[in-house]
Formats: C-alpha cells, sequence, structure tokens
C-alpha cells in the first residue's frame, strides 16, 4: 500500500489536464510522479507507451524509473515509461530527423563539446572572431563569446527570449554573461550575431552539433506539424511529465510546448526555491506563469498543488530553511512543515543547527576536519557525511583547503573522478559494440556479452559493468542497441558527476542538489564566498543556502562570518534551533550555552572593531602628517 499525505494524493489523482505540482525540498517528489504515471495507467486506462517522462540528469532519471518498477511490483500492477533527459530527447529526435532528411544534420553526426579547450568552438576561435571589435582582452574573449552564444540560445532575462537563428537577434543591446572575476560582462549582440553565423557553417562543415544546439535543430525538427519526425515522435503521445521543471531554459520551454502542441498534456513537477541555474540558462519564470503560459493550448489547465510536507529533515533545520525563504522574494508562497508520518515514526533527535563563526577560510576548514574526525569516532559512517561549499576552484578552493585539513586527520574522502572515468570508459565500450549491433534486441546483446561473444571489444572494462548498463537502459525504456546509443549519449555531461564511495563527500552545492545526507557542512558564508562574486545576485545566492540547508537530515553546521557588503547570510542564519560556536583558533575556543555570543552582541562587536579601526586610520593619518612636517622643518 502506497501512502500518500493529502496534497501528494490530490496531485497523484488529478484529472486530465495540464498541471503544476511544486514540490519543495523532501516533500516526496519522486514518489508522487512516479505514483501520478502509474495512477494515470491503472486508474484512467492511459498506456505506458503513450506516456513520455523528462529529467535533467542520469541519477534522477534511474531514480524515477527504480520507484516506478518498485511501486508496480508492490501494486500488481503499471510499468515504467520512456524516461529522457532534453539532450537525450533532442538528441533521439535529430537522429530520426536526420535518416528523414528533415534537418540539416546528416546520418551519423556527431555531438561534440559546447566550449572548453578541446571544443570545435575554441579550436576555431581565431575564425570565429576575426575581425570582431570589442574590447576584450584576446585571452578571455573566445570563452566570453560562446558563453554569450548559449544564453542567447538557452535564453536569458536580459533577452527576454530565446533566439532560434543569429538573424532573429535583436540589432543593438548587449547580452550579460556571468564571469568568474568581474561577476558579468556585457557582450554586444551585434558580435554575438556574426559569431554565432560563422559557428554555424562550421558546425555544418563537420557535421556535428554541440549540446546547446540539440534543442534548437531538434526543435526545428518538430517544428513542421506534418512532418514525419514529428508524427513518429508524437505516435500515441498523451502524457508528458517533466520533473525538475524550475531547471528549464526558455528554449527548452518552447521545444516543449511545441512538442505537446495542442493535444498532449503537460503535467511539470518543480520548486521555484530551488532555481540555482539561471547562469547556465534556467528561467524561473517558466514555472512561476505555467498555468498562465499553458493555457495557449487549449486543453484543460488545472490548480497548481503545492507539497510542503518535509519527509527528510528534522525540525530545526526545516525551521532555519523557512527563515531564509521568508526573505526571497518569492512569487508562489510555501512554507516547510515536518511531515506528520515523521513524527509519529522516525526517531532522529532534533539536534540544534551549529553556526560557526571562523574569520578565515583555513579556521573553517579546521573545524570541519576536527568535528568529522570526532563524529566518525563516535560511529557516523564517513560516507554519510557532505561539505557543501558554494565553489571550488583554482581560485576558490573552499573544497580544497577542507581535504587537505582531512588529510592530516587521515579520514578517507571520496573521490568521483576515477569513477566517472571508468563510467565513461564503459560508455565508449558499448557504444563501439552497438554500433556493430545495430538493430540487436537487449536481452540478445546481454546474452551475447555474458556468453563471452564480445570479449574483444570489452575494451578494458568488464562484463559485469557491460550487463549492468544495459539493464539500465533497459529500465529506461531501451528495447534495441540503437535505442542504446541514443541514452549514452545522455551521460557525457559531467557536471552531474557526484563523489562516490567511503570516505566523506565533498562538493558544490549545485552539484548536490536533488541528494540528501544524514550530516551536512555548508561553507563558506562571507562577502564574495557566499553570496558569490564581486557583484552577486542576492535571490539566486539565498536560494542556492536553501538547497544547502536542506540537504541535511540530522545534523548541520553553517560555517562562516558575517557579511559587510552585500547580504549577511550568516546572520540570517541565527534565530531558534540555532547554537552559535565561536572558533578563533586552530583547535578552537568554544562559547556555548549561557557564553554564547549572539546576534546582538556580535553586533556590537563588529561595531567595536569597526570604530578601533577608524581609530588606528587616525593614528596612522596623524603619524604620517607628523613625519611630513619633520621633513619639512628648515635644517
Amino acid at each position: 500500500m502506497i501512502e500518500l499525505n493529502e496534497a501528494q494524493a490530490r496531485a497523484v489523482t488529478a484529472p486530465e489536464g495540464h498541471l503544476l505540482i511544486n514540490a519543495a525540498a523532501g516533500t516526496g517528489k519522486t514518489t508522487t510522479i512516479a505514483a501520478r504515471i502509474l495512477f494515470l495507467q491503472v486508474e484512467m486506462g492511459i498506456p505506458a507507451s503513450s506516456m513520455m517522462s523528462i529529467s535533467f540528469s542520469r541519477a534522477a532519471r534511474l531514480q524515477l524509473l527504480e520507484k516506478l518498477q518498485n511501486m508496480a511490483m508492490e501494486i500488481g500492477q503499471g510499468s515504467p515509461v520512456s524516461t529522457f533527459t532534453f539532450h537525450g530527447l533532442a538528441y533521439r529526435i535529430l537522429r530520426l530527423a536526420a535518416n528523414m532528411g528533415e534537418t540539416w544534420l546528416k546520418t551519423g553526426f556527431e555531438v561534440v563539446q559546447g566550449a572548453g579547450e578541446a571544443s570545435l568552438f575554441f579550436n576555431h576561435r581565431r575564425e570565429l572572431l576575426a575581425g570582431i571589435k570589442d574590447e576584450f582582452d584576446r585571452s578571455i574573449a573566445p570563452e566570453l563569446y560562446a558563453k554569450a552564444l548559449d544564453i542567447a540560445r538557452q535564453g536569458h532575462y536580459s533577452l527576454g527570449e530565446a533566439f532560434f537563428d543569429p538573424e532573429d537577434l535583436p540589432g543593438e543591446g548587449t547580452i550579460i554573461v556571468p564571469y568568474e572575476f568581474t561577476g558579468r560582462v556585457e557582450v554586444p549582440v551585434s558580435n554575438v550575431r556574426i559569431v554565432w553565423e560563422r559557428y554555424q557553417r562550421i558546425l555544418r562543415k563537420h557535421n556535428a552539433i554541440d549540446y546547446p544546439g540539440l534543442i534548437l535543430e531538434a526543435h526545428r525538427a518538430i517544428a513542421h506539424r506534418k512532418g514525419a519526425t514529428r508524427e513518429r515522435i508524437k505516435d500515441g503521445l498523451k502524457y508528458i511529465i517533466v520533473d525538475e521543471y524550475q531547471d528549464t531554459s526558455r528554449a527548452q520551454e518552447r521545444f516543449l510546448f511545441d512538442l505537446a502542441g495542442n493535444d498532449v498534456f503537460l503535467n511539470v513537477v518543480g520548486d521555484n526555491d530551488q532555481a540555482i541555474y539561471t547562469f547556465n540558462g534556467s528561467d524561473v519564470s517558466n514555472i512561476l506563469y505555467f498555468p498562465k503560459r499553458v493555457t495557449v493550448s487549449g486543453l484543460p489547465v488545472l490548480e497548481p498543488i503545492d507539497l510542503t510536507e518535509n519527509y527528510r529533515s528534522t525540525p530545526n533545520i526545516i525551521m532555519l530553511a523557512n527563515r531564509i525563504l521568508e526573505k526571497q522574494n518569492r512569487l508562489i508562497p510555501k512554507k516547510l512543515e515536518p511531515a506528520k508520518i515523521r513524527l509519529r515514526k522516525d526517531s532522529l533527535v532534533n539536534y540544534p543547527v551549529k553556526r560557526i563563526n571562523a574569520p578565515r577560510l583555513e579556521l573553517a576548514a579546521d573545524f570541519v576536519a576536527r568535528e568529522i574526525s570526532r563524529l566518525v569516532n563516535e560511529g557516523i559512517p564517513a560516507s554519510e557525511i557532505a561539505v557543501l561549499v558554494r565553489k571550488d576552484s583554482e581560485f576558490s578552493r573552499q573544497g580544497g583547503v577542507v581535504r587537505d585539513a582531512l588529510k592530516e586527520l587521515g579520514v578517507a574522502i571520496s573521490s568521483g573522478k576515477k569513477e566517472h572515468e571508468r563510467k565513461l570508459l564503459v560508455m565508449r565500450a558499448l557504444l563501439e559494440i552497438c554500433q556493430y549491433r545495430y538493430g540487436d534486441d537487449i536481452d540478445s546483446l546481454i546474452q551475447q556479452i555474458a556468453s563471452g561473444y564480445c570479449d574483444g571489444e570489452l575494451a578494458g572494462t568488464t562484463r559485469e559493468e557491460l550487463v549492468n548498463t544495459l539493464e539500465e537502459a533497459k529500465l529506461a525504456g531501451a528495447a534495441v542497441s540503437y535505442e542504446v546509443i541514443d541514452l549514452l549519449h545522455e551521460h557525457v555531461d559531467a557536471e552531474n558527476t557526484t563523489p562516490t564511495g567511503e570516505g566523506v563527500h565533498i562538493q558544490t552545492i549545485h552539484s548536490a542538489k536533488g541528494k540528501e545526507y544524514r550530516v551536512v557542512f555548508l561553507m563558506y558564508l562571507g562577502d564574495k564566498s557566499f553570496p558569490h562574486s564581486s557583484r552577486p545576485d542576492i535571490e539566486e545566492e539565498r536560494r542556492l543556502l536553501y538547497v544547502g540547508i536542506t540537504r541535511a537530515k540530522e545534523r548541520l553546521y553553517v560555517i562562516g562570518t558575517h557579511g559587510k557588503l552585500f547580504a549577511d547570510f550568516f546572520g540570517d542564519c541565527a534565530g531558534e534551533g540555532v547554537e552559535h560556536v565561536e572558533y578563533l583558533v586552530p583547535g578552537g575556543v568554544e562559547l556555548q550555552g549561557d557564553t554564547f555570543l549572539d546576534d546582538n552582541m556580535m553586533e556590537q562587536l563588529l561595531i567595536a572593531e569597526k570604530q578601533q579601526e577608524e581609530e588606528e586610520e587616525r593614528f596612522r593619518a596623524e603619524l604620517a602628517r607628523f613625519f611630513e612636517e619633520e621633513d619639512n622643518q628648515p635644517r
């Protein structure tokens, strides 16, 4: 028997129609989606073949398919449905379109990287930027134009929409590009148009398409209402269910709406409070205005349903998350609440959230390493502990200093690099095998590999790895080898790779989205660190803080210092259920209980520090004048 709360039950049993489900963090989103799909099959008679689901990562897709399979076995009815990422679906459409002559791409086209030093764009940078007049240093210009081109094709608030062709771009204006050092750079639209036109010619010459371009070309392929590609993809389609809808771009929204047309229902699930990818093209307005925008189809639009009962975190963590939400300029008001089922059945201790004032990053890392060592010695597995950082790069080594501190104490650290490289090796081997057995069904291919017929093509992998990956593809809806190829092309994006293994997980908040951990250390709050950059988007940074907080199930540590230039995220984390800790020297001096520094005391301390700085500045100025007068005295 599947247990659902009142809001989940309303979402699952909703009648036919376009539907928005606002699912706040930890509210059983995957369970609700899976139950909705099975309800449509079992109670409303819609075949699995008439439904399609879209997710944003391989991990999320497999999680949904596993949940569907388990629920179907529990109730004895229903089955998984074809599930894709947006780019995986676009690739499938373009492969069909190429075979039918409904795209400029030829059969056997290549999907290439959109940016980076190994990309087609970077390799042709001199040709692309020849004669372009701007004020950018030539060493960074290729990166800026590559990002500006992606933004134009995905959609951006500075443009108002996505553009599907260079000539559609406005004749003047700029595209705002996020940049590591300055926060953002404005790139002239007129220059982007020229670069885009040149890039299109290069892609055609190489019979290639990059990942940002997949959506645009797939949209063109299905735009013709009577096209063979569109008819093949939409044959019998009645429902499209989309997960993480707040992460969609304007281009993906238009692609989705055109695919659905006037005869397919859209059920979308997401949370505008977790919209943290606007720098990568997502547009939070897609979820905020979904009911209004989808009315153009003429199909019924149902009242949105809010899921707010949190099944993940303890009450103190939830209270902090709600205080962060209260400071957000939100159009859909929601408030997390501890699920009633949790209060009845769960025995988790309601630990206070720890707010650690560490004036320097090195002190923060020292605290984290010592506290993790203590927790592991108490019996908490290292694999259930995560250190989530706002940024981990050459120029912002938040994760790096924690790794160094943990290594000094001999604490095991999980690493996803080797795991990711291994997966890529398996995928490349399978691609080769499937290319030569294009029409074979998966069960036959699995039997061939298990029996040793493909040993000469293992390419450093094992039969078990190949069979397991094929089983995953089968679960995702693939039946024959060429459908496996479709799915494999979805897995190239390393952004979704997260640490695996038995050690402590150290990763960015972005890569931790959708995951949960027993213990979370969240760092490093403070000016230019979190909120990040010299010109931060405060609203998005606050949403990111909320996402980080809601990854924690049992214990949460928030580490940093008060902000003075921008929003004071560290100060925002004070309040009921939060315990303050001062960590001012390596090894730490903790002031807790009756002696902890509350926000009023901390404010007085900051005022005193500022007054001391002003006094020192006046003293230095007086001293400088004294020596200047001494130098001017006649000798």
